[in-house]
């Protein structure tokens, strides 16, 4: 019996360890994340726009988050063109109102934080003399 409880003794027990301290341990190691993803950029696609007179194009928007994860936002921006020669629909919708070039600024609020993405835009004469070979 002697012999039994020294052995027992001198093996390894297991290690016991709390709900809370394996939490913090996943925590401290970068496994295990409580704080929600952040709004770090924006994708916005067509980078740039080359359209007709009278023409629309869609944009995508892209949030990209800390955690890597994206998601589509784009009924959510706002957009502001630099010139009346563009028009943006809420939906982010580029409609060629005249014959030129603007900058259209998308943004987008999450939280506390906000991101914009400027893209340049061209209009030019659908059947004109324009001779664009650059139509996207």
């Amino acid at each position: 019996m002697n012999v039994l409880r020294r052995f027992q003794t001198n093996v390894a027990k297991p290690a016991k360890i709390t709900a809370l301290a394996a939490i913090a341990l996943l925590m401290t190691s970068g496994l295990l994340n409580c704080r929600p993803p952040v709004l770090k950029s924006l994708l916005v696609n067509p980078t740039t726009v080359a359209i007709y007179h009278n023409y629309g194009r869609q944009l995508i928007v892209t949030a990209v988050y800390s955690n890597g994860q994206e998601k589509v936002v784009t009924n959510n921006c706002t957009y502001i063109s630099s010139d009346n020669v563009v028009s943006v629909t809420p939906t982010g919708m580029v409609i060629g109102e005249d014959r030129g070039t603007a900058n259209v600024t998308v943004s987008y609020t999450e939280g506390n934080v906000t991101e914009k993405v400027t893209i340049p835009v061209t209009i030019v004469e659908f059947g004109g003399t324009d001779n664009y070979s650059g139509i996207s």
